[in-house]
């Protein structure tokens, strides 16, 4: 296993987006007071380990839950972000048609309906994760991104903000996962 390249997956905190059902994508959202609160959570967990490799995707909810969760500065790249939702972006989860909703949840292919393929997706995080070295690296990420992943290791789920997906990359195996509290969505 040292030659292993491990990852520890962790969803950003709630954003203002989340908080209000709407579907944000690559769109640049801001975490919420509680969504700070929950990085800062994570700081226990976290904070006193020594990776690897700390990255990030370069939106800022990642960035920042990235620095309230742990000491070491994360090196952010645009590989790393979420599904670019494309004409869904902004859309309010609650009002969208019954059958793009499925559609969403079924993670399909064209589930964007015009926005990025999942396959292409796939094609930009792989290229990351396939290129880092050997060794335990912590990932502030997105849902979309962990459910690709987990998808990928037979497991495939939607997860919470702050949960933390522990996975070896090289067997693709599932090792861990503790899932973050659920977003209770205000209106």
């Amino acid at each position: 296993m040292q030659d292993d390249v491990i990852l520890w997956l962790v969803r950003h905190g709630e954003t203002v987006a989340n908080a209000q059902h709407l579907i944000s994508g690559w769109h640049d959202v801001e975490l919420s007071e509680r969504g700070q609160q929950m990085a800062r959570d994570l700081h226990p967990q976290l904070g006193h380990l020594t990776f690897t490799g700390v990255w990030s995707s370069d939106l800022q909810r990642a960035c920042h839950t990235a620095r309230l969760a742990c000491d070491t500065p994360a090196v952010p790249d645009a590989r790393l972000r979420e599904l670019d939702f494309g004409p869904l972006e902004d859309q309010d989860w609650t009002q969208l048609p019954e059958e793009t909703q499925r559609e969403v949840l079924a993670f399909s292919e064209n589930c964007t309906q015009g926005g990025e393929l999942i396959s292409v997706f796939q094609g930009r995080v792989f290229e990351f994760l396939d290129q880092l070295p050997p060794g335990t690296h912590l990932l502030f990420v997105h849902g979309g991104l962990i459910r690709l992943v987990l998808r990928c290791v037979g497991n495939d789920r939607f997860v919470p903000p702050t949960t933390v997906a522990k996975v070896n990359w090289s067997s693709r195996e599932l090792l861990e996962l503790t899932l973050g509290p659920e977003v209770q969505h205000r209106k």
